[in-house]
């Protein structure tokens, strides 16, 4: 029996072995190498179109750099198109991501146009009901509005400004006739932003802000939140949302001649019956000797710009 159980194990040691040799010899094999990336370029051809999923195109590139691993030292050529395999597949991962917040998106907005109809379909039949009664119908709809303006804040907005003079926080400063609630702040600094994208880190530096309730005529300290007064310029993106809308606001902080120079922009989307439906212009204030001429500044391309940003 010992005899045996010597030769069997005698016998998968050897197999063990020749199992071995022919792993290292084939992960060692310069032609394997190629197999693999071709197979790779065939996975890549076959999830191109329609565009995958997020994710997907990621777990390629985890076994990929897994395969470069096992695979030891590559040769010159073979690790320049293992590279091409990797990018090729990164850039497909950021299309996809690209591709799925257009779709949530577009659901967003058939969600909100939705809404808009059940709204206007409850409005026409409350008018339908009231028709009998035009003038009490007018008096407590004027009355309505009024009470649903001062509850949501109408056409009120606010808009965040730094103070450049000394220390302190930046102020939230409310523009109307009808006070704030509830407001909520996205604050994009851009200069941070850049910052994290040079240094190959696909980050945006963003906070969030719960500014809460702003009362007429009042402005309202944002603790926290705070410029680098040891910088020459710096960018700030703000995304605002309340009862009564969203709004968006361009911050740039120029130093002139050792000054702080501010130029600011405040726009907000407009709804129509199928959603939003563009951003009207509702404040400019740009500081004397800013470098740029006030009604002429071109904020086209900021505003572009944040809102390629926004919807990825």
């Amino acid at each position: 029996m010992a005899i045996v159980l010597r030769k069997a194990r005698l016998a998968a040691l050897q197999w063990a072995g020749k199992m071995r040799s022919f792993a290292e010899g084939t992960w060692g094999n310069r032609w394997f190498g190629w197999f693999l990336i071709w197979c790779f370029g065939v996975a890549y051809l076959c999830l191109s179109s329609p565009v995958p999923s997020p994710g997907k195109a990621a777990v390629l590139i985890a076994i990929a750099a897994a395969v470069m691993t096992f695979r030891g030292e590559l040769g010159a050529w073979e690790r320049f198109v293992w590279m091409l395999v990797l990018f090729s597949f990164l850039f497909m991962e950021l299309k996809a991501i690209d591709k799925d917040r257009a779709d949530s998106a577009r659901e967003e907005s058939v969600r909100r146009q939705h809404e808009n109809e059940e709204f206007n379909r409850i409005a026409s039949g409350l008018e339908q009901s009231l028709s009998q009664s035009h003038t009490q119908f007018n008096t407590t709809i004027s009355k309505l509005d009024e009470n649903l303006k001062m509850a949501l804040g109408g056409d009120s907005f606010c808009w965040i400004s730094f103070p450049l003079g000394g220390g302190g926080p930046a102020l939230a400063i409310p523009q109307g006739h009808y006070p704030l609630h509830d407001v909520h702040a996205r604050v994009q600094d851009d200069t941070r932003t850049a910052v994290n994208w040079k240094a190959g880190r696909l980050l945006t530096a963003e906070r969030d802000l719960q500014i809460g309730d702003i009362p007429i005529h009042s402005q309202k300290p944002l603790n926290g939140l705070t410029f680098d007064p040891d910088s020459n310029r710096q960018s700030f993106n703000v995304y605002f949302d309340a009862p009564n809308g969203t709004w968006f606001e361009f911050i740039r902080l120029r130093k002139v001649n050792g000054a702080w120079k501010q130029a600011v922009v405040v726009k907000r989307s407009q709804m129509t019956v199928k959603g939003p439906g563009f951003f009207l212009q509702v404040l400019e204030h740009i500081d004397p000797d800013y470098p740029a001429t006030p009604g002429k500044f071109d904020w086209s391309d900021e505003t572009e710009e944040f809102l390629a940003q926004k919807s990825r």
